[in-house]
Parts: C-alpha cells; structure tokens; sequence
C-alpha cells in the first residue's frame, strides 16, 4: 500500500469514528438527500425557500409517500400554498433534526413540542395536538385515572418522551425507555404487551392508532386512558442571520393557521387519514 493510500484509509477511519460517536448521526447526508421532498422547487430562490428538518412519524409525517404524505406535512404545505415561498422536509433522526435547526443548517423543525426542543423560535400558534395515551391488552380491566392508578404498572414509553404530568410515578410505577423508529418501536412495544412482557404503552395516540388499524389489533389492543395533551408547532432556528426571515415566516404562520382553523382543516386530515379526533374532556389532566 503507498503511503498517500495508507494516509487515506487512516483519514477515512479517523472520520467515520468521530461521526459514530455522534448520537445524532444515524443516518449519512446521502441518506438524507435521498429522502427529501420539496414542494414547488423547480427553481429555488434561498431567500423564499424553508428548509424543514423532520422524522418519519406516520400518520403526522410520512417519508416517501407522495398520496399521504402526512397529516402535519399536508397542514405545513397547505400554511404556504400562494405565498411565494418553497418547502422542503428532510427526515432523519429526531435528536439530530432537532440539532441541525438549532444550528441553523434547517430553518424549520416538524413538529416538536415546547419542551422538547427548548431554544427555537415558536409561533403563537400550533399545528395540532400529540395526545399521550396509554395502551393495553383488550382482556386488561386496568384504566389510567391519575398517578395513583399506575402504582406497579410495568410502561414502555420513547426515549424523551416522557409526559411531565406523569414525573410523580417514576416511584411507583416501572419505566422503560426505548429508542423511537417509526415502524420498530409501536411494533415492538404492542408484543410486549400482549405477551405480558410488559402492562402497558405509552405513546401518542394518532400514530400508534394508525398502527393498531393497519394491523389489524383493534381486537387485541385497546385505549386504557390519555395522560397528556401536547401542542406540536413548525419551530424555527434561533440562528442571528436568520432572525428577520423567521419574524416574518411566524407572523405569516400565525395569520395562515388561523384561517386554517375556521374551516377545521386539522380535522379534516385526520379523517382523510382515518382518523377520528379524540375526546380529551375527561382525562385526568384535561382540566390542568
């Protein structure tokens, strides 16, 4: 081997270590490209164009699926329809999409909640709502009524998506944090549950939904109870350069989704998608 052939190979390894150290860095920049829509990009002016960072969160996201894209990324395109500017969404890692927007290299993240990215710029508005439900066997006479009915329940939930409504029970109750993909995660949480590995999963209530549907498990799984109503925005980045653009995509963000609003477009969707709204009125935290 030369020496300009060695010193290559070192550099490459040198580079691949580096970004594995990253818990960000999933998924290669290639990859990324390979999963980016844009919408009216025939010819791309920068300063009218919004770069947004995502995940693959099917039905509110969906990669690669051009009839349904996803609730929330139909909402966003529907928001800027007629007003000169172009969207595209790129998917990739929660933690990394969060990342990339913080540092300016995205100008918008869909669909966080405030506390889970801290630091972006959020409209007055939001998108829509995450509710966090909890899901058991169909045969479970357990229902969710407030923290003290989780005592000595067994409950999977993502990793950084933990209601803070339910921080009281980390005492209680046993917790177990697992990675989020798209697919893998409600797929494996739902055979815990029914092979009694585990009582219960606390996820989102559309897209975990949407999964009992199209597997066909409404006879196996059912909704014990929701803890947690969340509002998810398209937040912006805190970048200085950015800081005039993003002033005038909010204000022109609040005025759209209001509008939005008065003909229930957020509903619509979710029927679109099979979806029926959900009634949160009698929760126990509908009233905080």
């Amino acid at each position: 081997m030369s020496l300009s052939s060695g010193l290559s190979v070192a550099i490459t390894a040198s580079i691949c270590l580096t970004f594995g150290l990253l818990t960000w860095a999933d998924v290669s920049a290639q990859q990324y490209a390979s999963q980016e829509s844009c919408i009216d990009c025939d010819s791309v002016d920068s300063n009218k164009h919004i770069a947004i960072a995502s995940i693959d969160w099917c039905p509110y996201i969906c990669a690669g699926n051009e009839q349904k894209p996803g609730i929330l990324t139909e909402y966003v395109q529907q928001i800027f329809k007629d007003t000169g500017y172009t969207i595209s969404f790129t998917t990739m890692p929660w933690a990394r999409a969060i990342h990339e927007t913080h540092s300016g290299n995205f100008l918008a993240l869909l669909a966080p909640a405030k506390e889970e990215a801290p630091g972006l710029v959020f409209p007055n508005l939001s998108l829509g709502y995450q509710t966090m439900c909890m899901f058991t066997r169909e045969d479970d006479p357990w229902q969710y009524n407030g923290i003290p009915s989780l005592k000595g329940r067994r409950i999977v939930h993502v990793i950084g998506a933990f209601p803070a409504s339910l921080e009281q029970a980390r005492g209680s109750a046993i917790f177990y944090p697992i990675s989020y993909d798209s697919e893998t995660f409600v797929d494996r949480s739902l055979k815990m549950v029914l092979n009694k590995r585990t009582d219960t999963l606390l996820s989102p209530y559309y897209s975990t939904q949407d999964y009992i549907n199209r597997k066909g498990l409404n006879d196996h799984i059912k909704t014990a109870g929701c803890a947690q109503q969340q509002a998810l925005y398209l937040a912006f980045t805190p970048l200085d350069k950015e800081k005039k653009k993003v002033e005038k995509l909010t204000v022109l963000f609040d005025q759209k989704i209001a509008e939005l609003e008065k003909i229930q477009t957020f509903e619509k969707l979710l029927k679109r998608y099979g979806l029926t709204p959900i009634d949160t009125a009698s929760t126990p935290e509908a009233a905080l």
